[in-house]
């Protein structure tokens, strides 16, 4: 096989001058990104890294589930690293971002093209690039540039390659699918010893990974679950690429990357109009980019490496999650294909395609560029303090770190420590900074098959404290959908004591009690766990009146069903009127049979003292017997007139004009005829 030597993408020798260029813009870029990236901590995302870190760090194993999505890599190469904490992170995500923005400009200049490879690092400056599986393919390629026929350089590529696979399955493809690009330029010994490095590195960590385990599991958790995820639609209103570029509020927002804890507003005219555009020119760049590299490149090696490259990044920005942030994460292939197209075409339209790339840098990037500028400008705004807690060390607002602190404080121990404890969803960043223990092998507790694990060990070990999300969209339902058992294990055996918040996320503090069933008989509703939680409400729904009912169809859990809670909407009183009043209600408990409610269960008269507008009233009764996992309505009617208007408040689906439903296992009741909308209700 011939060396491969096109014009103008033949790989240039590196150059002292050019070498010179590519470590400025690596120092450049990492000095840039060192401030941007210790100004927030993203609970998740930031969390479960650093806590993977932490635990390598401390001669601990990884939790099954940090392992299944992201593969291990990312997590050695923070217990490789000085300091794992969050100040650590945020340097090596830094200079994770510098080598991508330096070995993307130097392929693209011993590429040939020129000027044009000053895209590649303008937009990683832009949109991130600290994605430790782009950065080694980014070094891969540039290893490659200088023609790829040595040996040398491709052994190398083969470790990269094989490297690649410990970021996860989407990086193992593209890193095979590199080699295999390099390939065309070596002789039959040079695969072969490409193929063998890639082999050591695959091993490396396969081998480990299979010993924990049988084949079964580590096929389920590390290929299976992580493939099949690329091509799941999560119902989420922000995951679907359709919600995403219709839901301009959420696109336009200035600073939305930035988790410090800040309300940042616009900065500048016309802020979250160009961050709208942006995303949905780069979207297009995303679509097109590939198929054209791929049309007009692919006969070189080099062009065919960008091709790869830009395909990439189709396939990981379109496929999960399906947003923005995806999209600007995974942008690096497009930015390393972009030069290498725009030399080609400058050729035959000198002009345009100059004028074409400035109108590109403009659109896709400046917005973002613009962003990151102003936030190493600002660094010293007022309420952004630095949290000068050990695991910590990065900037945030002053109320988060006066938040942290005080959750801190609340749950430590008589010798300073924080005891294991259970927390979920969001969990990881919480872990991480605060130093809570782990109290089960999942750091995120439902992620890939391992739900029952999570209900064994918890059940012969369960911590006395737990906090719960009280996120809407990471509600109890998610773990009586994934993990009955478990569900059933938290709503026996723990009491609510309250809600406490932590870097702007809700939690329900739950605390163990022993005695089981007939403990939990003891608590008042306020107390327990719902089995049903929609705390979601847009306006009051009909008034009640006698002869409407009013209601909600549930389905119940494996429970018998022991209350309810509802939220009023009163008339404001007339002047001298007392704002309380008692409603006399009817309460009806229907089963659905042959299609309708018609199987009525219970039947109740009682009067409610309603102190004021949007109280929630808690009605306990029961327990119903063998009510639990059945489809059931519960009624309200006034069994008189009263003197103000009451209603109920509910979720009407199309509110707003945007049609939502946070349940469509039920819906609203008038008459025990359903409704497009959910009262605001809570099952026990």
């Amino acid at each position: 096989m011939t060396d491969d030597q096109p014009i103008p993408f033949a790989g240039s020798p590196l150059t002292l001058s050019l070498a010179a260029q590519t470590l400025l813009v690596i120092a450049v870029v990492f000095g840039l990104f060192a401030v941007v990236f210790h100004q927030g901590f993203h609970m998740v995302l930031d969390g479960q890294w650093l806590l993977g870190g932490q635990l390598l760090a401390n001669g601990g194993s990884l939790p099954r589930d940090l392992v299944t999505h992201d593969g291990l890599g990312r997590y050695w190469l923070l217990k490789a690293w000085p300091e794992a904490s969050a100040s650590g992170l945020a340097m090596l995500k830094a200079l994770l971002a510098a080598v991508t923005a330096g070995a993307g400009f130097l392929f693209a200049r011993r590429m040939g093209a020129g000027a044009f490879a000053w895209i590649v690092p303008v937009g990683v400056v832009a949109l991130g690039g600290s994605e430790p599986g782009w950065c080694i393919a980014a070094v891969l390629v540039a290893l490659l540039s200088g023609g790829g026929n040595s040996r040398i350089a491709l052994v190398a590529a083969g470790a990269l390659a094989g490297w690649m696979l410990w970021f996860g399955v989407f990086f193992a493809g593209l890193g095979l699918a590199l080699m295999a690009a390099a390939w065309r330029s070596g002789d039959a010994r040079g695969r072969g010893m490409s193929l063998g490095a890639w082999l050591v590195l695959v091993l490396w960590l396969v081998v480990p990974v299979i010993r924990q385990g049988d084949l079964a599991t580590v096929w389920a958790e590390h290929v299976q679950h992580v493939a099949m995820r690329w091509w799941q639609t999560d119902p989420g209103p922000h995951h679907a690429w359709w919600n995403t570029l219709t839901n301009t509020e959420r696109l336009g927002r200035p600073f939305a990357n930035v988790f410090s804890g800040e309300s940042l507003s616009a900065a500048w005219p016309a802020h979250g109009t160009g961050l709208i555009g942006a995303t949905w020119l780069r979207l297009a760049l995303a679509l097109s980019v590939g198929p054209t590299a791929w049309f007009a490149l692919r006969s070189r090696t080099g062009g065919t490496l960008a091709a790869i490259m830009a395909t990439g990044t189709l396939v990981a920005s379109l496929t999960y999650p399906g947003n923005a942030q995806a999209l600007a994460h995974n942008f690096v292939g497009v930015l390393l294909a972009a030069p290498l197209l725009l030399t080609r075409w400058s050729k035959a339209r000198p002009l345009l395609v100059p004028l074409c790339t400035v109108m590109l840098m403009t659109g896709a990037f400046l917005p973002s560029l613009a962003e990151n500028l102003w936030l190493v400008l600002n660094q010293n705004r007022s309420g952004l303090v630095e949290w000068d807690q050990p695991r910590a060390k990065v900037r945030m607002s002053e109320a988060w770190v006066d938040n942290l602190e005080s959750v801190f404080a609340r749950f430590t121990n008589s010798d300073g420590e924080v005891p294991p404890m259970l927390i979920w969803p969001r969990g990881s960043g919480l872990h991480a900074l605060l130093g809570v223990p782990l109290v089960t092998r999942q750091a995120t507790l439902l992620a890939g098959d391992n739900a029952g694990a999570a209900f064994d060990e918890l059940q012969s070990n369960p911590p006395i404290t737990v906090l719960l999300g009280l996120n809407r969209s990471f509600t109890g339902r998610s773990i009586a959908r994934d993990s009955p058992d478990l569900w059933d294990f938290f709503r026996i055996n723990y009491a609510v004591r309250g809600n406490v918040e932590a870097a702007g996320s809700g939690f329900r503090v739950l605390t163990y009690q022993s005695g089981g069933a007939d403990a939990l008989a003891q608590l008042t509703l306020p107390q327990r766990l719902p089995d049903l939680e929609l705390s979601v409400a847009n306006e009051a729904g009909p008034r009640l009146r006698p002869g409407l009912t009013v209601g909600q169809s549930v389905q119940t859990g494996r429970r018998d069903l022991a209350g309810v809670a509802v939220r009023w909407s009163l008339q404001a009183p007339a002047p001298g009127q007392a704002e309380e009043m008692v409603l006399p209600i009817r309460v009806r408990i229907w089963q659905k049979r042959e299609e309708k409610y018609d199987a009525l269960l219970e039947f109740f008269d009682v009067s409610i003292a309603v102190p004021r507008d949007q109280h929630r009233s808690y009605l306990r009764f029961g327990p119903v017997l063998d009510s639990a996992g059945k489809d059931l309505a519960i009624t309200f009617e006034l069994r008189e007139e009263t003197e103000r208007e009451v209603a109920l408040y509910w979720h009407r689906h199309d509110h707003g004009g945007v049609e939502r439903d946070f349940y469509p296992e039920g819906d609203a009741l008038l008459n025990l005829r359903p409704t497009a909308a959910d009262l605001y209700f809570f099952v026990f």
